[in-house]
């Protein structure tokens, strides 16, 4: 019989459909998992003061955390890191891939290819921006944004002054990247658990919409990753710190392009489009990881 884990599901929305597969397949295996809201509880930067929070200690944290609550969020995940309590994703990773700017850099930094990307904080290098990512059509993300609703394409150069004046004058913390026209209103999800690809899929947006989210009205299917696109999904989330990702790519005539990486990748699209139990995937990661541990201390 496997040995009962204690598992603490880091979210704000226990009842989501993700949350609900990971809750189901740690059941199922027979492990304790408990959500645990983010926003709870008093952060102690001693770690004895911190764990005594909870009667019972956590063997193991399954974050799912969202843009927005990355710092707070990550600030949990370190008290539990400096406990020596076993995080899938790391602070540290988390808070690098919720800045797609900081995260482009440090993949770009290993070799990895990456659309142009610049980001700039004065109106008066607008042009020079522009340029620097190959010209008109080009793409804006704002980097609090979620599911495609803060990703932006502009196609004239009095819509880009005028979009991107306004952004800069909010202090909005944002990115600039090229448009790569032939992979336009599709791209390849590849979900990477503990250093594997765990599964894959191609989304494609409506006619005429240049985004790919199934948020956006998407639709999916199961696809077949090639070697490289393997390779570099995985090495993705290794550089960033994560046991678990959603890693974006673009499939170009120049080879695959890495788009973005996803610390909090949503498990119902894509165990719908594959038939495939990624939950379990995690779960089953989890168990790798600790169940010899504990059994060696026994």
């Amino acid at each position: 019989m496997t040995q009962t884990l204690s598992i603490a599901l880091l979210t704000t929305r226990p009842h989501n459909g993700s949350n609900k597969s990971l809750i189901a397949a740690a059941r199922k295996r027979g492990h304790h998992i408990q959500p645990f809201n983010t926003l709870s509880g008093v952060i102690n930067c001693d770690k004895n003061s911190f764990i005594s929070q909870f009667s019972k200690p956590f063997d193991a944290i399954l974050p799912r955390i969202g843009g927005p609550l990355a710092g707070f969020g990550s600030a949990y995940i370190r008290a539990f890191e400096t406990a020596g309590v076993y995080c899938v994703n790391s602070a540290a990773g988390i808070l690098t891939a919720h800045d797609k700017f900081l995260s482009g850099q440090i993949l770009s930094a290993a070799g990895m290819d990456i659309p142009k990307t610049v980001t700039l904080a004065r109106a008066d290098f607008i042009d020079d921006a522009i340029k620097a990512v190959g010209g008109l059509p080009i793409i804006v993300k704002l980097l609090s944004g979620t599911q495609g609703n803060s990703v932006i394409k502009l196609d004239t150069i009095a819509a880009a002054q005028s979009r991107l004046q306004e952004i800069i004058y909010a202090r909005t913390p944002f990115l600039v990247q090229e448009f790569i026209a032939e992979s336009s209103g599709t791209d390849i999800r590849a979900f990477v658990v503990d250093g594997h690809i765990a599964g894959a899929m191609e989304r494609t947006g409506p006619k005429g919409e240049f985004r790919s989210n199934l948020h956006q009205g998407g639709t999916a299917r199961p696809v077949s990753l090639s070697a490289k696109e393997s390779d570099m999904a995985i090495k993705a989330a290794h550089i960033l710190g994560l046991g678990m990702a959603g890693v974006d790519i673009l499939r170009t005539s120049g080879g695959p392009k890495l788009l973005e990486v996803n610390a909090s990748p949503g498990l119902v699209g894509i165990e719908s489009a594959t038939q495939i139990d990624i939950a379990g995937q995690i779960i089953d990661a989890i168990e790798s990881r600790l169940l010899p541990n504990l059994k060696a201390a026994q």
